[in-house]
């Protein structure tokens, strides 16, 4: 089984040895991955329309805004997020090993260099079927995410995959490790919440790169990549690597906010 605390060490290192460049890599993923907000329900408008006793003409106006909005969304998100949200995964594989990894057609754009529609299929269709799992009380929706954690790194890997084969892969490797893997993610709830004092800023620049990073290893761990070493920073000494923050040590309790390593 994997170890928590060793795949957050060598994903530090990954982000500290290419900087800059995962913090971009990094930003551009949370806009990719997460997702577009749903506006009203078309009654809550009516309802607040009659209150406020808005033109019927103007409502409708609103209501068609609304929609092209949501259909714009819901196309962006399966034909360009998507396909690019693949690629940075594969930049963040990558720069595990290779900490002079620029964003590039090798990675952010490999969707649009051959196997775009493969691509685009294999994460829609996973999309699908977790939001249709979701619909069963939300906890089977959270366990297929998890489950199909791998999905996007599997494509990278082998644009060529169908959705079912990564799905079922994703789904073995995942196997036994979908408990821990939550663990892994809320290790990092102490950082993101620190990230808001900072309006986002540290989140920006450490924790969303960091995390990102630390989910590469992960991937690299299950996948049978983790005797490949981890890079260190070339822009950085022992010392200066080891000065950076950390909240609290092991499963300690700070200000009143558990973190966990």
């Amino acid at each position: 089984m994997w170890d928590r605390k060793e795949l957050k060490e060598k994903g530090k290192a990954a982000y500290s040895a290419n900087r800059i460049t995962c913090i971009f890599a990094a930003f551009l993923l949370a806009l990719v991955s997460g997702g577009a907000g749903m506006p009203a329900s078309t009654s809550t408008w009516q309802e607040n329309s009659d209150q406020l006793n808005v033109p019927p003409e103007v409502l409708k106006m609103v209501i068609a805004i609304l929609g092209g909005a949501v259909i714009a969304g819901f196309l962006l998100s399966v034909f360009v997020f998507n396909p690019v949200q693949t690629g940075l995964r594969q930049f963040f594989r990558q720069n595990a090993t290779n900490s002079r990894t620029g964003l590039s057609r090798e990675n952010i754009g490999l969707a649009f260099s051959g196997n775009y529609t493969n691509i685009v299929a294999a994460m829609f269709t996973t999309d699908i079927f977790v939001f249709l799992w979701t619909l069963c009380f939300i906890a089977p929706g959270i366990i297929k995410a998890y489950s199909w954690r791998m999905v996007p790194y599997i494509i990278a890997e082998d644009p060529e995959i169908t959705g079912t084969e990564a799905r079922e892969r994703s789904a073995a490797m995942m196997d036994g490790s979908k408990w821990e893997a939550f663990v892994l993610d809320l290790s990092f709830l102490g950082w993101a919440l620190l990230g808001a004092l900072t309006l986002g800023i540290l989140n920006l620049i450490f924790t969303n790169p960091y995390k990102a990073a630390t989910d590469a290893e992960l991937f690299r761990w299950l996948n049978g990549e983790r005797d490949i070493p981890v890079p260190q920073p070339e822009y950085m000494d022992e010392a200066e690597i080891t000065a950076v923050p950390s909240p609290a040590g092991d499963d300690e309790e700070e200000d009143g906010i558990t973190f966990i390593k």
